[in-house]
């Protein structure tokens, strides 16, 4: 099921929105259901920041009115890009080297499908003559 010879490139991009959806989750998830309540609560007060500065991502919810306060994200921008990128990056290049070589499909017997300049010779064929009945 998942041996990646198999997989697709709509397979692929599955897999990567998947990742990326827990990535999400997991690391800045507590912070955004945190700010979600802040924003429907009736009668609650706080702040909400974002912001990039000296080479680091800070996302930060305080409500004032809850008991654990002050939820904080902080990462480098370089640790950040490297979360997104690489594990999906790390999957295309699995999947690239899983794939079957060219010279290992099968030979296409459509000249068609081959690129220009590419294409196998093929022979043209012989027209039959025709047979032609006369009638006395």
């Amino acid at each position: 099921m998942f041996r990646l010879e198999r997989w697709t490139a709509g397979t692929l991009l599955g897999t990567w929105a998947a990742y990326w959806a827990v990535l999400l989750g997991v690391s800045v998830g507590p912070g955004l259901l945190a700010a979600w309540r802040l924003t429907r609560a009736p009668g609650s007060h706080g702040k909400m920041i974002a912001s990039i500065d000296n080479g680091r991502v800070l996302l930060q919810v305080n409500d004032a009115l809850a008991a654990a306060g002050t939820w904080t994200f902080s990462t480098s921008i370089t640790a950040a890009v490297a979360w997104i990128a690489l594990p999906p990056l790390a999957v295309w290049v699995l999947w690239l080297i899983s794939r079957p070589r060219r010279e290992a499909l099968p030979a296409a017997r459509d000249p068609m499908l081959h690129a220009p300049g590419f294409a196998p010779r093929v022979e043209p064929e012989r027209a039959q003559p025709e047979h032609v009945e006369r009638s006395p």
